[in-house]
């Protein structure tokens, strides 16, 4: 045999899939088809794996330029907040954690606010505590940090805050 096709279907658990594949694998190039993309393996010289990664590139491309312009969103819309607020060092806005320490800047809170949006719960509570507070210092109505727990509002209620006059 040149090359075998292996297909393997979803209930196969990984130590078939190991043992099936360690006997191709041996003396064979060996093309496998998994829910996780295309894998097609050779064995080296002197008997080692070479296995290379095909397929699902351009989903995880077209996932990471979606998160960066995610990013760059709230960063701008922040950095707006901030500025319309009269808050200094808005540039925190582009660097992660410190991005949130201008968020407690923003809101009036101290710096050691920052730990909790670390612990989980808290940070929930800490994110609505910290908004409602952005929100009054930009002279809108303090509800509008409950709605950034809210998939969707949470992406308007800043754009709101840092566009509106």
């Amino acid at each position: 045999i040149n090359t075998a096709l292996v297909v393997f279907e979803p209930g196969v658990g990984p130590r078939v899939r190991t043992e099936v594949l360690s006997v191709l694998r041996r003396k064979t190039p060996t093309l496998v088809c998994d829910p996780g993309g295309v894998r097609r393996s050779s064995v080296n010289q002197g008997g080692r794996l070479a296995a290379g990664r095909r397929g699902g590139d351009t989903m995880s491309g077209i996932y990471w330029l979606i998160w960066l312009g995610a990013y760059a969103f709230m960063a701008i819309s922040l950095q707006m907040i901030a500025g319309k607020t009269g808050t200094s060092d808005a540039w925190m806005a582009w660097v992660p954690v410190l991005n949130v320490y201008l968020m407690c800047k923003i809101a009036g809170k101290p710096g050691w606010w920052v730990l909790l949006f670390f612990i989980p719960v808290v940070n929930f509570v800490a994110t609505v505590m910290v908004w409602m507070r952005i929100a009054e210092a930009r002279q809108r109505p303090a509800w509008l940090g409950v709605l950034m727990l809210v998939p969707i509002a949470n992406i308007v209620i800043p754009v709101h805050l840092a566009f509106s006059e």
